[in-house]
């Protein structure tokens, strides 16, 4: 894995006010080895005693980018009162820029149908299937005047491209109220 993440932070009146600003680039290689080792007589295994030889490996490298933001504010601050607010934000990119093999498939949703797939060049785990018309009628990508699993292809992306939240806290004495809200918005699904 690579990543980098550079950013800054602002404090103003007194750091009543408090402001993060960072953008992130983060390669994730998913790298899965698998050993096998040799066997004594009695058919156990002794990993310490035998040489392994290599099973099966694979590999597939997925890089994140994105922007985060962060406003703290301390809307009143005594000793028997505190009020602060959060808005945070997010935007992140997800992209598979090399698929093994072994990951393309995505989850399974039964009967040997799969619902996602990994993709060079799209987000891990897009959405995976038939594309339909303006009818409702799916699409025969491959022209061929059959519908078969040919013709299924990327069709969405169920990761949010934005994140974010607003929250608050009010403390009075020993008595603390916690609000959160937060979404998601940008994927497609």
């Amino acid at each position: 894995s690579m990543e980098t993440h550079a950013g800054i932070n602002l404090g103003l009146a007194s750091d009543k006010i408090l402001l993060h600003f960072g953008y992130y680039d983060k390669l994730t290689s998913d790298a899965f080895l698998a050993y096998r080792f040799g066997r004594c007589a009695e058919g156990e295994y002794y990993w310490k005693y035998s040489d392994r030889e290599d099973d099966f490996s694979q590999s597939s490298l997925i890089a994140n980018r994105g922007f985060e933001a962060d406003l703290n504010i301390k809307v009143i601050d005594t000793k028997s009162l505190k009020w602060s607010v959060n808005l945070n934000g997010a935007y992140n990119i997800n992209q598979m820029l090399r698929v093994d093999f072994a990951d393309r498939q995505g989850r399974k949703v039964g009967d040997g149908v799969f619902a996602n797939a990994n993709a060079l060049g799209y987000p891990v785990g897009a959405l995976y299937g038939y594309k339909v018309d303006e009818t409702g009628a799916y699409v025969d990508a491959t022209g061929d005047g059959v519908i078969n699993e040919f013709d299924k292809d990327i069709i969405g992306n169920p990761n949010p491209k934005l994140y974010g939240g607003l929250g608050t806290t009010l403390q009075l004495g020993g008595l603390t109220l916690d609000v959160l809200a937060n979404g998601a918005a940008g994927f497609d699904i």
